[in-house]
């Protein structure tokens, strides 16, 4: 029995034309540029474009989003709370969390700071697809702020397709990506896998 093929990278600077075009995805995947007043790493501005709170309301993600449909969005602890009011903008329930854990320290005003969040949003009936997996994993760190490919990857098998990525940074087979400077597949390593003990699926 052969494997699905899966379709080549789609990349796109821009979403009105997949609105216009009708196109609905059943799992979103986003990172946002969130904008801080002030941040113990230095400014995210050093390194990427960011964008206010109104201007990623703003964005036609609830038209991007089939009627079942799962959102998986990225927040530091930050943004947590700016997060689950995003997801809310853009038609989504809050209904679980999965946390990155990173074996080296980062900065902190309080606790040291050595995790990200991945919020679950569900919208309709959308199913989640396998429930072996642990809400949490070890992974460590890769360029400033990109996420793992493994954590991508626990998406595939928990979420169903099409799938869109916003404010991607690389080019992904069987994955729409919205983004400004998204590398062709050629061109990225992988990011690392999960540390040592960790069991990845």
């Amino acid at each position: 029995m052969t494997s699905p093929r899966v379709p080549p990278p789609e990349v796109v600077t821009r979403l009105d034309p997949l609105t216009a075009a009708g196109r609905r995805f059943a799992t979103l995947y986003a990172d946002p540029p969130w904008r801080y007043d002030q941040t113990p790493r230095g400014a995210a501005e050093k390194h990427y474009p960011t964008m206010t709170l109104p201007a990623l309301h703003a964005l036609p993600v609830a038209r991007l989003a089939a009627d079942d449909a799962h959102l998986h969005l990225w927040a530091t602890h930050s943004f947590y709370a700016e997060a689950r009011g995003l997801m809310a903008a853009w038609g989504f329930d809050d209904r679980s969390l999965f946390v990155w854990v990173k074996p080296q320290l980062g900065m902190g005003h309080y606790w040291r700071s050595s995790a990200e969040f991945l919020l679950l949003g569900v919208r309709g009936r959308a199913g989640f697809r396998d429930r072996s997996i642990p809400n949490g994993m070890c992974v460590p760190r890769g360029r400033h702020s990109e996420k793992p490919d493994l954590i991508r990857k626990l998406i595939e098998v928990v979420s169903p397709g099409p799938y869109l990525e916003l404010f991607g940074r690389k080019a992904v087979p069987g994955w729409t990506v919205f983004g400004n400077e998204v590398e062709p597949p050629t061109r990225h390593s992988p990011t690392p896998e999960a540390c040592e003990g960790e069991t990845p699926r």
